[in-house]
């Protein structure tokens, strides 16, 4: 019989604080507080190096940190002789292009099973660096020089209430929802026609569970540059959501009318994205067409 694999789960819960981590504790989960957060590179190549599996959900943003995960693992399978493996959160924005400025290379269907996924990675990020693209090739090229089975899973916009005890709601909706509500009208960034798609925040959680049951029971299952699993389940346009929003405010008394406003690039980023132009574009002007074929294959 295998012995029990130890899993480090990272961003659980966003990035917590003391108070939730006795929270945690009250639950049955041992949770480590890091005061350097993820740019402790040090700290947590010393965590990981204490476990068999990390799984990183804290940002995809954050190259630095996946290097030294990795980093960690590598020591760890050096020590002991076990198979270790990593598995990091991304995003499709990655392989979207932008429809402002058309960067991002030309648009194409893309499906987690093709073998050129990182080599268009890499291609398009030598030309527009992106952060959460550069930490991908990050994972993967720390990950073939170490040895270490790296997963990348890459939802679109992931939507819904979580399940956790602390944060529970995401990201790109809210953000919309936050901004109309303190502008008086839903604001949208020009064009609104363009598509991500979507999942929910549950369904995402599952496919980071099969993923790990997976990799533990299959050696084989495809890492590295051929180990990036989508998470889309749908699409929308984000005229629709804001379309959405605005009625559904409309109806509760919030807005004056179903009004919604086209925003350009530069009036959007200071809204939306604190003025960082590629990420608004990347996040909410961007189109992108993927296929979760690889989720398939590994439900069997």
């Amino acid at each position: 019989m295998s012995q029990p694999k130890s899993l480090l789960l990272v961003g659980a819960t966003g990035f917590i604080t003391e108070s939730q981590s006795e929270t945690l504790e009250r639950n049955g989960i041992r949770s480590i507080v890091l005061e350097g957060g993820l740019d402790d590179s040090s700290g947590l190549t010393h965590l990981a190096s204490q476990h068999d599996i990390v799984v990183n959900a804290a940002t995809g943003f954050h190259a630095a940190s996946a290097r030294a995960f990795i980093t960690g693992l590598a020591e760890r399978k050096k020590s002991v002789s076990i198979d270790v493996f990593y598995i990091h959160l991304s995003g499709t924005s990655n392989l979207a292009v932008g429809d402002v400025t058309g960067l991002g290379g030309e648009r194409r269907t893309f499906s987690d099973k093709d073998e050129d996924i990182y080599a268009h990675e890499a291609g398009v990020d030598a030309c527009q660096p992106y952060a959460q693209r550069t930490a991908d090739l990050a994972v993967i090229e720390t990950s073939e020089t170490l040895s270490v089975r790296a997963y990348i899973i890459m939802p679109p916009t992931v939507w819904g209430q979580g399940t956790g005890h602390f944060h529970r709601v995401s990201h790109q909706i809210p953000m919309l929802i936050r901004q109309a509500l303190k502008a008086g009208r839903v604001e949208y960034v020009a064009p609104g026609s363009s598509r991500l798609g979507h999942v929910h925040v549950v369904d995402l959680a599952s496919l980071f569970e099969l993923v790990v049951a997976r990799a533990i029971a299959d050696p084989a299952l495809p890492s590295g540059r051929n180990g990036y699993f989508f998470a889309n389940t749908g699409s929308h346009s984000w005229l629709e959501v804001s379309e959405a929003i605005a009625k559904a405010g409309h109806e509760l008394g919030v807005f004056r009318s179903m009004e919604t406003v086209a925003l350009s690039l530069s009036e959007a980023a200071p809204k939306f994205m604190g003025g960082d132009e590629t990420r608004t574009e990347q996040t909410l002007a961007s189109t992108s067409v993927i296929w979760p074929t690889m989720l398939y294959r590994i439900q069997g």
